[in-house]
């Protein structure tokens, strides 16, 4: 998790707008996390360094613009110009048992800037948050 904190931090420090305070992140339903424990533990981690925008209000957004399936990058751009984000989490669970990757995709101000993926056991560990 460790690794999604320093590549958000990295994207918003280099391509962010805004003046004072705490950037605006907003995570959207990962697909496979059917009971939104992912979606939970990556709040939780970028909660400490980021103003994380409430899962019902990105919801409502994703909704209002009838954005659902697989969203492009201007789609994106749409849903942070409504959000007044500067960051948007996406991904994509994948794997069952002990092992499981997490596909993350960041866009910055609606532009498709950094995929990668994290490996893990459990998302409640501690080593899941850092």
């Amino acid at each position: 998790m460790r690794a999604l904190l320093l590549a958000v931090s990295f994207v918003v420090a280099v391509f962010s707008t805004a003046s004072a305070g705490k950037s605006k992140v907003a995570i959207t339903k990962i697909d496979g996390d059917s009971n939104a424990e992912v979606q939970g533990a990556l709040k939780e981690a970028l909660a400490e360094d980021f103003s994380v925008i409430s899962f019902k209000e990105t919801n409502k957004a994703l909704a209002k613009l009838e954005l659902d399936g697989d969203p492009t990058d201007k789609d994106f751009a749409k849903l942070a110009e409504a959000l007044e984000a500067e960051v948007i989490v996406s991904g994509k669970l994948d794997g069952k048992g002990d092992t499981k990757t997490l596909k993350v995709k960041l866009y910055v101000t609606g532009k498709k800037s950094k995929k990668f993926s994290v490996q893990f056991g459990n998302a409640k560990s501690d080593k899941f948050k850092r």
